[in-house]
């Protein structure tokens, strides 16, 4: 019986769990279920969006008139300016698919499923880093557009009229 009471006595009796306590380990493991769809359904809408914005962009655009275009201009400068202005799109559209590509599971987020504050600390780690890479991704994908219906200015106004037809 001493032996009993001895053993006992080394094991530390916990608090029991508040109903936020529960709400975040119930949060952990549904998170934990569901996370494979979240990330699935994420990468389609992204690929949709720069599918889209790429279609736009190459029916608004016809490349080949525009490297004829290009060689009305005399000046290197003005001809390496308008290559840039046209790129632009592209290049941030390519930052936003690589932001949102961070938020998928390349980086480890460890946590103990059964404790509460670990469960709090891993969802709110992961939230602040997909939410960092996600805002970054929307804004690429913003500043991609704005250059977009640059671009389609520059074409339409400043590239010779004679070559497009």
């Amino acid at each position: 019986m001493q032996d009993e009471d001895s053993s006992t006595s080394n094991f530390v009796k916990g608090e029991e769990l508040t109903p936020e306590d529960i709400f975040w380990i119930d949060l952990s493991r549904n998170r934990l279920k569901n996370s494979l769809q979240y990330l699935e359904e994420t990468a389609k809408q992204y690929i949709t969006i720069n599918s889209f914005s790429q279609t736009i962009y190459f029916a608004a655009i016809s490349f080949s008139e525009v490297k004829n275009s290009l060689s009305s201009f005399n000046s290197n400068t003005v001809r390496f300016l308008c290559i840039l202005v046209l790129t632009l799109p592209l290049d941030f559209w390519i930052f936003s698919l690589i932001f949102a590509a961070q938020c998928f599971p390349h980086k480890v987020f460890y946590t103990k499923i059964n404790s509460p504050r670990a469960s709090h600390d891993f969802y709110i780690s992961a939230f602040c880093h997909k939410s960092k890479y996600l805002t970054l991704a929307q804004v690429f994908l913003i500043i991609g557009f704005v250059f977009l219906v640059l671009d389609v200015f520059v074409y339409y106004l400043f590239l010779p009229s004679s070559i497009k037809g």
